[in-house]
């Protein structure tokens, strides 16, 4: 089981690595209990890197690039996460896309640079509030079937995160959830994907976590705001424990 720690812009410089320094050990015991991906800003990267190095930790970054290398600004490349030493990138997150622009075009150019330096993509995927799901899940997937039917032996990360749910105080509809990675895993399944994973994102804390026990095909969890604290990581992957041995 996963579970992805986003801190967003959340934590400042000093106060990461404060915190990083204090919970190491306490985060390598936790991450031989799950996968503990803890994906800081940018800048935090190297240090935040540095300070968990010899643990069973992981390191995530909260975006890419749509290239290697070249004119682009203000923005980090797939090569040089590779550098750092992440494992895992964040794309497609529904605030990127909003404050951004972001395209679906420019998600699967991310994926591809992802592939490239073998770091595993975590692509978000999510339907705007009152919307048709599968009619806007299936246009976001579609921008990047292709890509895994040429790319099957490569791991990526689906992360469903509705909307309406991200930030919210909203516990997640357990119905539905059932409803999406059952769909979810047959879309991906088709493509022929050997090596991938399904994670529900949105408002997961220790007070909703309880609500995804027993939902098919689930494999982690993407936490925001819930993750900036050592005693809501340690719940979270307390619970998610027995939805592994499920």
């Amino acid at each position: 089981m996963y579970l992805v720690a986003n801190w967003k812009l959340y934590r400042p410089f000093d106060e990461g690595m404060t915190w990083s320094m204090q919970h190491r050990n306490q985060l390598h015991k936790l991450a031989q209990k799950s996968k503990l991906v803890i994906c800081p800003t940018h800048e935090q990267l190297s240090s935040i890197g540095t300070i968990l190095q010899d643990t069973d930790v992981l390191l995530g970054a909260q975006d890419c690039a749509t290239q290697q290398q070249g004119s682009a600004v203000g923005t980090v490349s797939a090569y040089s996460l590779r550098e750092l030493n992440c494992s895992h990138c964040i794309i497609g997150h529904s605030a990127r896309e909003r404050q951004c622009c972001e395209s679906l075009a420019d998600i699967a150019k991310k994926m591809t640079c992802l592939f490239e330096q073998q770091i595993t993509p975590i692509v978000c995927i999510g339907e705007a509030p009152g919307s048709d799901w599968q009619s806007q899940l299936m246009t976001q997937c579609e921008a990047i079937l292709e890509l895994v039917r040429q790319q099957r032996q490569h791991h990526f990360i689906i992360a469903y995160e509705p909307m309406d749910a991200v930030d919210s105080q909203t516990a997640p509809d357990r119905k539905k959830i059932t409803d999406i990675f059952t769909w979810l895993r047959q879309t991906f399944d088709r493509t022929g994907a050997l090596n991938y994973d399904l994670l529900y994102g949105g408002n997961v804390n220790p007070l909703t976590i309880g609500a995804l026990s027993d939902i098919p095909f689930l494999n982690g969890v993407l936490v925001g705001r819930a993750s900036l604290e050592i005693d809501s990581i340690t719940t979270l992957i307390q619970q998610l424990s027995p939805l592994r041995e499920s």
